[in-house]
């Protein structure tokens, strides 16, 4: 699908074109059909106002009105060994972009692996799908949705669990401008995570909310209750229970009450 325009990317980084699309089903689907077609898609970056079929983690259904929300998808080339980190490098670029402009990041941490919370609200959401492989690189494609400020009377399960940046008093905000300084910030953790992976770990458990709380962790095989002991150095999620701890690479976090 042709895009509507296309827009400067972000110099001295990986994300130099831009495209700008009126509508799409799925922004990461479309990436997808492209790695399928045989085409080179890493840094190719796709805006897109709406999607008719937008997907979250574990098939859930991701909700826009057209305006509200800044969606994309990109794609990198990364290690096979570094594949597993990526989710979190996502995460952190995501949150300390929108830190910035909420003011006070104290209150801006990420839920294993990568939903952005503030006061325990969900900000922005992150799907990362791994598109093609060979012997020691993987194309992860990168879909996130950053709640701007929705339009009108958001629906109950929007409010029930979720926030925007207009509510946090960010004040409007520019949506292309926000993803040039998102892309940038992905751009110098994934130098990170060839560079420095310890350090980028220490980050990302320093604002990782999900660390000592109580949690259901949902997985394919069923619920599992315990707390949050760490995250591994793979990007794993490790969970103390009364067996002893079990680390989980897949699963959707539910914290517990306090």
């Amino acid at each position: 699908m042709a895009a509507k325009a296309t827009l400067l990317g972000v110099p001295d980084t990986r994300f130099s074109v831009i495209e700008h699309h009126e509508e799409l089903d799925s922004s990461n689907a479309e990436l997808l059909r492209r790695v399928a077609g045989g085409s080179t898609v890493e840094g190719i970056v796709l805006l897109v106002d709406h999607q008719t079929a937008g997907r979250g983690r574990s098939g859930r259904t991701w909700l826009d009105d057209g305006r509200s929300t800044l969606m994309f998808s990109t794609a990198v080339n990364v290690g096979v060994s570094e594949a597993s980190l990526v989710p979190l490098v996502v995460g952190l670029a995501v949150r300390d972009a929108v830190a910035a402009l909420v003011g006070d990041d104290r209150h801006v941490g990420l839920k294993w692996p990568n939903d952005v919370e503030v006061d325990g609200r969900k900000l922005a959401g992150i799907l990362v799908e791994a598109a093609a492989f060979d012997d020691d690189r993987v194309v992860a494609v990168i879909g996130a949705g950053v709640n701007l400020g929705w339009v009108g009377e958001r629906p109950p399960e929007v409010a029930a669990r979720a926030t925007d940046l207009a509510r946090l008093g960010a004040g409007p905000v520019d949506g292309p401008v926000l993803l040039r300084e998102l892309l940038g910030h992905l751009e110098r953790g994934l130098a990170s995570l060839a560079d420095d992976a310890a350090g980028l770990l220490a980050t990302y458990r320093g604002v990782c909310v999900s660390i000592g709380r109580r949690v259901r962790l949902a997985t394919p095989g069923g619920d599992v209750e315990g707390t949050v002991v760490d995250v591994a150095d793979d990007g794993r999620l490790v969970l103390g229970h009364d067996g002893g701890s079990s680390c989980f690479s897949a699963g959707d976090v539910h914290h517990l009450p306090v």
